[in-house]
């Protein structure tokens, strides 16, 4: 949603984590193995990306586009809301 509104009026963020802690989320919450929620997280991945691309012409993997950057990972839950 952040591509959408206006860079003069929106803080454009993003939240990353690390490939093995977004699967292991993935399959806790959508109580599916492993490998289904590796599926599922490469799948909406794509999709994402596809959207951002048809929508606004943007790379959602191009860090220029955001005012800030938060490592879930990192920081944890917690650390990473605050």
């Amino acid at each position: 949603a952040g591509h959408l509104l206006p860079s003069e009026s929106t803080v454009h963020a993003r939240v990353v984590a690390a490939w093995e802690d977004r699967v292991s989320y993935a399959a806790q919450q959508l109580r599916e193995t492993r490998e289904e929620a590796a599926a599922e997280v490469r799948s909406r991945d794509e999709r994402r990306a596809l959207f951002l691309k048809r929508a606004v012409g943007r790379d959602p993997a191009d860090l220029s586009h955001y005012d800030l950057v938060v490592n879930a990972t990192r920081l944890g839950v917690e650390g990473a809301a605050q």
